[in-house]
């Protein structure tokens, strides 16, 4: 059995840059469950703070913010798979967009994001937001 750890080690998790959201939420979830009293309210805090402006992720909380435990796992569930389903796509037809490829990344503005946005996750679950 694994010793339990104290609410220091979640507040102090930090996501790398290009780490993907399920890995690190896989991460932040395995920590979670070893602090033996730790609030909801708390923990829905402490994985925004990790979020950094322009991640898409971030983007979509600031217009939808998780209300609780389960509308965080459920919204991150959904960013994985769409991240999941991104990788799949790239790979698949051989190219990158996370700004690994020979390509300059190219600035867009946020109405062209939310436009991608919305249409990526019609896509994923077919019902218009």
């Amino acid at each position: 059995m694994k010793a339990s750890k104290g609410v220091g080690s979640l507040l102090t998790l930090r996501k790398c840059k290009n780490e993907l959201i399920r890995n690190y939420s896989k991460h932040y979830w395995e920590i979670y469950n070893q602090i033996k009293e730790f609030s909801e309210e708390l923990a829905v805090a402490s994985y925004k703070l990790v979020l950094t402006h322009g991640e898409r992720l971030w983007e979509n909380w600031m217009l939808n913010p998780p209300t609780d435990l389960w509308d965080l796992m459920s919204q991150i569930e959904m960013f994985a798979q769409l991240e999941d389903d991104v990788k799949q796509v790239e790979k698949a037809i051989g190219v990158t967009t996370r700004g690994e490829g020979p390509f300059k990344k190219q600035k867009e503005s946020s109405g062209e994001y939310e436009n991608r946005m919305r249409h990526g996750i019609n896509v994923v679950f077919k019902e218009p937001i």
